[in-house]
């Protein structure tokens, strides 16, 4: 995968700059949750990537890592739903 060159947007500033102030949820507890999923899981994996290089078989890569992971089942769900909204909303 490319790190990003500074003209090419990244991960890490779609979510500063769109994601949250404009999807993320509002409500106190689902945004703290929220932010607690990119700050550990996705940002410090996506963050530099071009967003153009989030395909399906990086995306896929991640999940089958995590999937052997010692997370709960609620935070793999967590983090796949935030990585969906924030997809859903990119395009």
């Amino acid at each position: 995968m490319r790190v990003v060159s500074q003209s090419l947007p990244n991960f890490q500033n779609y979510v500063e700059k769109h994601f949250i102030p404009l999807v993320m949820p509002q409500c106190t507890d689902q945004k703290q949750r929220y932010q607690g999923v990119l700050d550990n899981y996705l940002i410090p994996v996506f963050g530099r990537l071009c967003l153009r290089d989030l395909t399906l078989m990086a995306l896929q890569r991640y999940f089958s890592r995590i999937a052997d992971s010692q997370l709960s089942r609620e935070s793999k769900d967590k983090i796949r739903d935030v990585l969906s909204t924030s997809s859903a909303r990119r395009s």
